[in-house]
């Protein structure tokens, strides 16, 4: 039954406004409605990346729902203004056809339809543009794009009774799940709000560790059947709606593949149990390295609520044990790090992630960089490796080992690319939700002149890429590009894979976790009609040479393969 809540009279005073204020949140409940408010400190763990202007929040619960926040949306968006421009959001109501809409800067309509119980916008991204970009950190610095080729034909739709919440509506406002409210406007962005109960603690990227997070009345507890109901729909909600891997895993709608066995256990109140599920689902029967559990519910005992080895299937266990054995490898050979390595007219530089350092790390008070910059940022890190190579000196070829790369920034890869060649590197992408098909091209200003036109790339050498299995997701990505683009040859075994870019979000519950989003990379290839098709690279890019693992840090062994190519 559809939920409309009464304002006190203190709203009809602004009958005629189109503009957002900061409200009080008393109200009458009418016959149909209980609920109660309960008011929560915002701690704001993300403020070396957004500033956060509001330290409390009301959140609502209503009988139907129990322990289920519910918040309503302007006094949601107020109190995180700074991380959203709250002064550039407007709205407008429709009565008749219980339609709340929301504008950003006159444009870029989200509509709310509580009779329908629906959110529509012309795509996904629109939860987007009202919010900051992380100030910390300069992603894009020392890269420009252009836009080669676009084609999207969708519209952003979720019926909210497909997971048993609800868009409720009040006299020129609307209430929504925090769950929902965190998942459309947040996590997209990179932030996340991790709801205990007594608290509201803002973050950013993945978080692993959250000890105060415990520290609340509910830890350790029995859940409520609200509570796991929600949970399991939260859970739907993502993997039907979120998840780019739905038709790689064989399914449109995720409680279809669940077993009964694993909703049991999803269902149960007790926090260890349906922590158990979770892990199934993810590390078991998911099994793709993107998806993955960073926190358990609030509800959990984190001491115990942890993933092992035994918790691994098939392709997660292969890919860490793989790892460690390959890591014993590299250990003893290099009995101290080095970043690169010599042998004959060979260089090996070795990169284990994609990384773009923040503003501080790389640049003192005068904006010069830094000496140690590159130990944060992966383009200052070539730079430093470059300058060894040239000062050695009769160096004719260079692999960069990426055989232990197990991925990070999408931008901090492109600028490694650009090390490679001074031609345009394409990137194509497909976003399953909105059916968008892009592909951009990019250069890279090597030399840090801001001129992106001049030849500043070390192409003078001739390149070769290490992989295995430990080569995932932007590395995977890397080695799809360098075999595109005829780059060098790529020495090694498959690499890992992973097309997908990650996204960060909390169920219901409280659980973080990090699943395959529906941005995804893609390799071009043609149909038989001639047309564009962008295929998947989620399996992984094969090697031009097979190269064992147990010779991947031989030096001499690695040479005498590389050799054997041009004989």
């Amino acid at each position: 039954m559809k939920k409309r809540l009464l304002l006190i009279p203190l709203a009809s005073l602004l009958l005629s406004s189109c503009f957002f204020f900061p409200f009080g949140c008393g109200f009458v409940d009418d016959t149909e409605t209980d609920c109660y408010v309960k008011e929560l400190q915002i701690v704001n763990l993300a403020e070396d990346d957004y500033y956060i202007a509001g330290d409390k929040l009301d959140v609502h619960y209503f009988n139907e729902y129990e322990d289920v926040p519910y918040v309503r949306l302007w006094e949601f968006l107020y109190a995180f203004r700074g991380y959203f421009d709250y002064g550039n959001f407007s709205y407008e109501t429709n009565y008749y056809d219980d339609i709340f809409t929301l504008y950003y800067r006159k444009s870029h309509p989200i509509v709310f339809n509580s009779t329908d119980n629906t959110i529509k916008a012309a795509s996904y991204y629109e939860f987007l543009w009202c919010s900051a970009a992380a100030s910390s950190t300069n992603y894009n610095e020392h890269l420009e794009r252009t836009n080669d080729f676009y084609d999207r034909d969708a519209t952003f739709e979720i019926d909210l009774d497909d997971y048993g919440f609800e868009v409720i509506d009040g006299y020129q406002m609307v209430w929504l799940p925090l769950f929902v409210l965190n998942t459309l406007f947040c996590a997209m962005g990179g932030l996340n709000l991790f709801y205990n109960g007594s608290k509201i603690f803002v973050t950013v990227g993945e978080v692993r560790n959250l000890p105060q997070y415990y520290n609340c009345v509910d830890n350790k507890k029995a859940e409520t059947k609200s509570m796991r109901e929600a949970a399991v729909n939260s859970l739907c909600f993502t993997f039907d709606v979120l998840y780019g891997l739905k038709e790689e895993k064989g399914y449109t709608h995720f409680i279809d593949y669940l077993d009964e066995a694993t909703l049991n256990k999803l269902y149960s109140s007790k926090p260890l149990d349906n922590y158990s599920a979770y892990k199934d689902i993810v590390y078991k029967q998911l099994d793709e390295l993107h998806t993955r559990i960073d926190l358990p519910s609030y509800y959990c005992d984190p001491d115990l609520a942890k993933v092992t080895r035994n918790d691994f299937g098939d392709f997660y266990g292969e890919f860490y044990d793989r790892r460690a054995i390959q890591k014993e490898l590299r250990d003893a050979v290099l009995t101290s790090p080095e970043e690169v390595r010599f042998e004959d007219d060979m260089a090996i530089i070795t990169l284990d992630s994609f990384s773009v350092g923040t503003i501080a790390q790389i640049y003192d008070k005068d904006h010069n960089v830094k000496d140690d910059a590159w130990k944060y940022d992966s383009y200052h890190y070539m730079h430093y490796c470059m300058n060894q190579i040239e000062n050695h000196g009769g160096i004719n070829k260079i692999v960069l080992d990426l055989s232990l790369n197990g991925g990070g920034s999408l931008a901090a890869m492109e600028k490694v690319a650009g090390f490679l060649t001074d031609e345009k590197i394409p990137l194509s992408t497909y976003d399953t939700l909105d059916n968008e098909f892009v592909t951009d091209s990019y250069v890279v200003d090597i030399d840090g002149d801001d001129d992106y036109e001049d030849e500043d790339a070390y192409d003078e050498y001739d390149w070769y890429l290490l992989t295995g299995i430990n080569t995932f997701s932007a590395a995977n990505l890397m080695s799809s590009t360098f075999k595109d683009m005829n780059l060098g040859k790529i020495i090694g075994k498959k690499s890992g894979g992973g097309t997908c870019s990650v996204l960060s979000l909390v169920l219901a519950d409280g659980t973080g976790i990090t699943i395959s989003s529906t941005y995804t990379m893609r390799h071009i290839g043609e149909k038989e009609n001639g047309e564009k098709d962008f295929l998947s690279i989620e399996h992984g890019i094969e090697p031009d040479v097979d190269f064992a693992y147990e010779d991947f840090y031989d030096s001499a062994a690695l040479l005498s393969a590389i050799n054997s190519i041009a004989e």
